[in-house]
């Protein structure tokens, strides 16, 4: 049998007003456009913290529209319905595209160190050794490993993992860190994540590794009745977090205890670090890469 082809589609994308979006997707379906989606679209402003997503233009948002991409004259019909409640109008024909196969192709084998990888499992083959390989499947979960604070994270948590470690890991995301911390020996792992979407695929990664010991939490930390001390504690969530959680996490600490957090922009980090310090944590490890994105680690006497 043939692969199935399927059609182009012609999208025209509308600029209007905020307060007159209703009215204008209402004019839209009148005249036959049902397909549409609106965007805001948006920029990254640098704040004290990191980056802070913004709307690029708060007064106006944006209108996609879907129809036959030999409809030469749909644009027209557009502005003809909605007049006055349109500005810019644009028209542009797409394929149909695969998107599972396009983000598939778009994953690799991340390497971290001493041999271990994190892969996706339909690269499990790629691996250099499997018994070294931690397998994700994020969905849609940070912790793909496509991240930098991902792999300095994975990379600290290997030279600071012990056999037996109870583990903490907040805002965990799709697993990968605690699952790493259990394949290298650690006793058992808490994940911690406030996404309903991402602790849900946290199980699930979890058995694609075969580590059990893995309790997860679907709540904001701070609320959630934790059972420590804790050995390993890690923490890739950014600075105003970071903040917020230092005598939290301090609290479920134990002399000899290591921590780990990421999520810090280098212009963030020191003053961030600092805070921890305050709290009696000694700086072990200070690991930046090639881009802004800084990751800790410190330890309590």
């Amino acid at each position: 049998m043939d692969e199935m082809q399927f059609p182009d589609w012609q999208e025209l994308v509308l600029t209007v007003a905020v307060e007159q979006q209703d009215e204008a997707l209402a004019q839209l379906v009148l005249c036959g456009f049902e397909q549409a989606w609106i965007e805001q679209p948006i920029e990254h402003l640098r704040t004290p913290d990191g980056w802070a997503p913004a709307p690029r233009d708060p007064q106006h948002v944006s209108i996609h529209l879907y129809c036959d991409p030999d409809d030469q004259q749909a644009a027209d019909r557009v502005r003809e319905a909605l007049g006055d409640l349109v500005g810019d109008i644009s028209a542009a024909t797409l394929p149909t595209e695969n998107w599972i196969d396009q983000w598939r192709h778009g994953r690799s084998v991340v390497a971290l160190r001493d041999g271990w990888v994190l892969c996706p499992p339909w690269l499990l083959d790629d691996a250099p050794d499997r018994e070294r390989a931690v397998v994700i499947d994020p969905g849609l979960a940070f912790g793909a490993g496509d991240h930098p604070t991902t792999q300095d994270c994975g990379r600290l948590i290997i030279s600071l993992t012990q056999p037996g470690d109870r583990v903490l890991d907040l805002g965990a995301g799709s697993g990968v860190l605690s699952i790493l911390a259990l394949k290298l020996g650690a006793e058992s792992a808490v994940a911690v994540e406030i996404d309903a979407l991402a602790a849900g695929e946290i199980p699930r990664n979890a058995a694609l590794n075969q580590v059990e010991g893995l309790t997860v939490h679907q709540a904001d930390a701070t609320q959630t009745p934790l059972d420590g001390p804790f050995d390993l504690i890690m923490a890739n969530i950014g600075a105003g977090e970071l903040r917020r959680i230092a005598s939290f996490c301090t609290g479920l600490a134990k002399p000899g205890s290591r921590l780990i957090l990421s999520g810090l922009v280098d212009w963030a980090a020191d003053e961030v670090t600092a805070g921890y310090l305050a709290l009696g944590w000694t700086l072990v490890e200070r690991v930046q890469g090639s881009t802004e994105w800084v990751t800790v680690a410190l330890r309590l006497p």
